[in-house]
């Protein structure tokens, strides 16, 4: 049976020996969701640098960066456009797909049901999600 760890007299965690023991880290997040981008028109981008991730989270998302490690890691970002409504959004597939010896990210469009309550106001809706980084070339496709 393993020893329990204890506290040091200052609350850090410690070993039984004495020495503090490292922080755990925070899971990675893998997905980011909105409905107001700054992106007009639909399109969508495969971010493999930590400069591009940047730049699109400054100019598409108008936030700060998330913290991501681009070694680990690629980002597929989707922008919808312009839509008439609220309750539209981005639901990405969890694998990477191979086709021809190709990673492919697939994602279709969420729209909102007949009936849902949704906010009567033009909005541009957005989803970034990461995937480990795949070996060679990888490509983002919209499902029907």
């Amino acid at each position: 049976m393993a020893a329990p760890a204890r506290l040091e007299a200052n609350g850090v965690p410690g070993t039984p020996g004495g020495a503090p023991m490292a922080p755990k880290r925070a899971p990675q997040r893998l997905e980011w969701q909105g409905a107001f981008s700054s992106v007009a028109k639909p399109r969508s981008v495969l971010v493999t640098s930590a400069a591009a991730w940047r730049r699109l989270w400054r100019h598409d998302v108008g936030a700060q960066a998330p913290a991501v490690d681009f070694h680990r890691f690629v980002a597929a970002a989707v922008f919808l456009g312009i839509r008439p409504t609220g309750g539209y959004g981005v639901v990405f597939s969890t694998a990477v797909a191979v086709e021809r010896g190709r990673a492919v990210i697939h994602y279709r469009e969420k729209k909102p049901g007949r009936g849902d309550f949704v906010i009567e106001s033009l909005t541009r809706p957005y989803g970034i999600r990461l995937y480990p980084k795949p070996r060679g070339k990888a490509s983002i496709r919209k499902l029907p």
